[in-house]
């Protein structure tokens, strides 16, 4: 456990690894990347630059409801599940 503050970026880039997070990401057909971005952009749009020593939780917490609940990751994910469709469409006709 860290007793320093951890930059956002870098603590939503470790934990987007973990065990719960790939959960909920494990069969979605997005960038990682992408929706590490868009976490990141999350938090600071709320103010949050640092995770403080003890806030762990809560920020995971909420990294795991945004990605269940955001309407822009929500659209991400469903654009590129109706693409891969679309490719699959594409091959069986061809």
């Amino acid at each position: 456990m860290s007793f320093e503050d951890i930059p956002i970026h870098i603590f939503v880039s470790q934990r987007f690894s973990s065990h719960s997070v790939q959960r909920v990401v494990e069969n979605w057909r997005v960038e990682p990347s992408v929706l590490i971005d868009r976490l990141i952009d999350h938090f600071k749009e709320m103010g949050i630059f640092r995770v403080a020593r003890g806030h762990e939780g809560l920020i995971m917490k909420n990294m795991i409801h945004q990605l269940k609940s955001s309407p822009e990751i929500s659209r991400m994910v469903y654009r590129a599940r109706q693409e891969e469709m679309r490719r699959q469409r594409n091959r069986h006709a061809e």
